[in-house]
Formats: C-alpha cells, sequence, structure tokens
C-alpha cells in the first residue's frame, strides 16, 4: 500500500466502532472500484469500443459484482490483531 492510502485509511482507525470499519471499507471498495473503472476505460479506448454507454455498462457491473464480495471479503475474514502478549 502506498504512504497516501495507508494515510488516508489512518483517518478511519480512529473513529470509533460502527464508524471505524464503515468508513474503511468504503475507502477500500472505492480505491478498487476506481482502479477496476479506469483499467475498463484503458481497455475499451484500446478495442475502439469506449462508448458512454459501455462505460456505464461496465461501472454498474463493478458496483453490483465486486463491491458485495470485497464488504464480504473484509469481514468474513476478520481484522488480524496483534497478540496481547507481544505488548507486555
Amino acid at each position: 500500500m502506498s504512504v497516501r492510502f495507508q494515510s488516508l485509511l489512518g483517518l478511519g482507525i480512529g473513529l470509533n466502532f460502527p464508524v471505524s470499519p464503515i468508513y474503511v471499507s468504503v475507502i477500500y471498495i472505492a480505491s478498487v472500484s476506481l482502479i477496476l473503472w479506469v483499467g475498463l476505460g484503458i481497455y475499451l479506448a484500446i478495442t475502439g469500443g469506449l462508448k458512454p454507454r459501455r462505460l456505464l455498462r461496465g461501472l454498474s457491473v463493478i458496483l453490483l459484482v465486486v463491491a458485495p464480495t470485497q464488504v464480504a471479503g473484509i469481514f468474513l475474514k476478520g481484522l488480524r490483531l496483534p497478540r496481547a502478549d507481544r505488548f507486555e
């Protein structure tokens, strides 16, 4: 992860419990969706099919498929915390 992305995620870590995981999830999903959308735009531009309708269709597929799977992955995998005995 880049330093800028880590600092952006770090802003949400200090928040209270319900807000912190939601903040981190939204930032993570937005960054993954943005990367995929840019990749889709580059692909459509290279293949000659760059039209707003195709781009928006790809965006809707990204949001409908990627976002739920990323949220499920974040919450099912869990947050790994360091062991308490290491801090003694």
